[in-house]
């Protein structure tokens, strides 16, 4: 019973550490599309594909969802 409890509450920090991650990098990704506007995404995919031949996954994720945020941002792709 008590491993359960201690399970749960190790569970509901990793979440909510998740969420926050999840939070600072959409705020980020509003800060780079305000001083950059469409820029941004090609220093984003940039930033990932550098990471990526680094080997650093983390940080490659975390640029793929920034470039991601980015293009919702932007909207619909304009002919």
């Amino acid at each position: 019973m008590l491993e359960s409890a201690r399970s749960r509450r190790r569970l509901t920090r990793a979440y909510e550490e998740h969420t926050m991650q999840e939070s600072q990098i959409h705020v980020y990704a509003r800060e780079l599309w305000k001083a950059q506007g469409p820029k941004a995404i090609a220093e984003a995919a940039h930033k990932a594909a550098e990471f990526e031949k680094k080997s650093d996954r983390e940080q490659a994720d975390r640029w793929r969802r920034i470039e991601a945020i980015l293009m919702q941002m932007r909207g619909p792709h304009q002919a």
